[in-house]
């Protein structure tokens, strides 16, 4: 792959993430917050809010990531 090939690459590949990063992070933040107090509200031990927070955690990586792929297919 030459110089000029991944330049362009990056270029595309820079633009288009700095428009869907954001929401990326937002489902990410959102959802672990979102279970985190549902779990702190529902009166969890400790170990049950950690244990929710990483489970929103991630299952919010997972949707931006999804949406991230259908954004990208479009």
């Amino acid at each position: 792959m030459s110089e000029m090939e991944i330049l362009v690459l990056a270029g595309i590949f820079t633009e288009t993430s700095s428009d869907l990063v954001p929401s990326l992070v937002a489902s990410t933040g959102l959802t672990g917050a979102a279970s985190r107090y549902a779990a702190v509200l529902a009166g969890g031990d400790d170990d049950g809010v950690e244990r929710a927070t990483a489970l929103g955690f991630f299952s919010g990586l997972g949707l931006g990531g999804f949406v991230l792929l259908l954004e990208a297919m479009r």
